[in-house]
């Protein structure tokens, strides 16, 4: 049998030796996620003690930066629909930021407000009918939908939006259901109960992800909205002015929401933004006011427990959890590479692989390299070098290339 020759070896032994070093190194990465076992537990508790003073509780957190391994944390009714008050407003939100994306909008575009358009509930453009009818901008009337949930701005951008159907067929486009995330009605006009707004945590917290994907991508990275406009549409829930729920427990500085409540529901959603573990979270919450003394301890129930799911999340953002250990399987002998001609060979150890450098960019040098292809085959075959050889080195330096670029952006992204 014919001998591999030392070119063919010390291709093979660098090929080996890189994968050696980069394995153990990808597998710890893919290893570091902080555990969120602890958060799940705490999650369920307050779901059952929820439960056993009459408020059905639905939760549901993404992790959005990384650092607890893309986990999602579900509890209660997460999958069931609520009826969705003020949180069907982000939805509506984004159908409206998407036709700004595709130039049917614009931020500045004038939108007036008639006094026949006015409806109560909560809201600022109601407390002056006076100044009726008066020219917003879309823009100011997004802002005053998410800030202080004013009702007589949702209503008229329902019609900006193209309607109900518009709306609902945007958020289903996007991959929500339309049996948890469904616009049926107004606000605070009479309906009936098939025309009612329904919302679950579950695609709720997907809304939350995608416009934060979208927030944080390349401004020519496809989302469901631009970067620009989903890094607006965070700038307004960051200004959040109904601090009864999350608001309560979460610094405002970390915290971008949007709230909701209504005779029978009380919710809060959005994003709890503790730099490097960012989190999506959605919290539904319903009850039968006829189960408590009168309405006001009910609704301050439900408030409370919206908060303490909320405070559950953010004090564990704040802790550093500790990673359990996992031993990387070593897949070869770092001493004895294997030779893919059959044998194995016991070459001077290679210079060892720093799995952290950066990633080998072409150079003017490499691209005059490339120009001295046809004399450096010439060479090798002068050599005498087995060309399955030469292709298995090459093949496992390439791969070993591949799992360096990897292992260093799973780490990066981890930072």
């Amino acid at each position: 049998m014919k001998l591999p020759s030392p070119v063919s070896k010390s291709l093979v032994a660098l090929a080996t030796a890189a994968l050696v070093a980069v394995i153990p190194f990808a597998s710890a990465n893919a290893a570091a996620a902080q555990p969120v076992d602890d958060l799940q537990a705490t999650l369920d508790h307050l779901v059952a003690a929820a439960d056993a003073q009459h408020v059905k509780v639905a939760v549901t957190v993404q992790d959005l930066s990384g650092t607890y391994g893309d986990a999602v944390l579900t509890a209660g009714a997460h999958d069931a629909p609520f009826k969705a008050a003020s949180t069907i407003k982000l939805g509506l939100t984004a159908s409206l930021m998407h036709q700004v994306d595709q130039g049917k909008l614009s931020l500045d575009t004038p939108i007036t407000i008639q006094p026949s358009d006015v409806v109560g509930g909560s809201g600022t453009i109601q407390s002056n009918p006076a100044a009726l009818p008066k020219d917003f901008t879309l823009a100011q009337l997004i802002e005053l939908m998410i800030t202080v949930s004013d009702n007589t701005a949702t209503n008229r951008l329902i019609d900006v939006a193209g309607g109900f159907d518009a709306v609902n067929a945007y958020t289903q486009s996007i991959g929500l259901q339309d049996s948890g995330f469904h616009l049926g009605r107004k606000m605070i006009l009479p309906h009936t109960a098939e025309q009612e707004n329904w919302i679950s945590s579950d695609e709720d917290a997907k809304l939350l992800t995608q416009i934060y994907q979208a927030a944080e991508a390349g401004p020519t990275t496809p989302g469901i909205i631009s970067q620009q406009s989903a890094q607006q549409v965070i700038a307004w829930m960051r200004a959040q002015k109904v601090n009864t729920k999350f608001g309560a427990v979460v610094p405002r500085d970390v915290l971008a929401n949007k709230t909701g409540e209504n005779t029978d529901v009380s919710h809060d959603t959005g994003y709890i933004l503790v730099p490097g573990k960012e989190v999506a979270i959605s919290v539904m919450t319903s009850f039968a006011p006829s189960d408590f003394a009168n309405w006001d301890t009910a609704f301050a129930t439900a408030n409370t427990q919206v908060q303490q799911v909320a405070k559950a999340v953010y004090d564990y953002q704040l802790v550093d959890h500790a990673v359990t250990p996992v031993d990387p399987v070593d897949p070869v002998d770092p001493v004895t590479p294997i030779d893919p001609e059959g044998d194995t060979q016991t070459p001077s150890a290679p210079a060892p692989t720093d799995p952290t450098s950066p990633a080998v960019t072409e150079s003017p040098a490499s691209a005059e390299q490339s120009t001295d292809s046809r004399s450096d085959q010439q060479a090798l075959a002068q050599t005498g070098a087995p060309t399955s050889g030469i292709a298995a080195g090459l093949a496992l330096l390439a791969a070993g290339g591949v799992l360096v670029g990897l292992a260093t952006r799973r780490r990066a992204l981890h930072r």
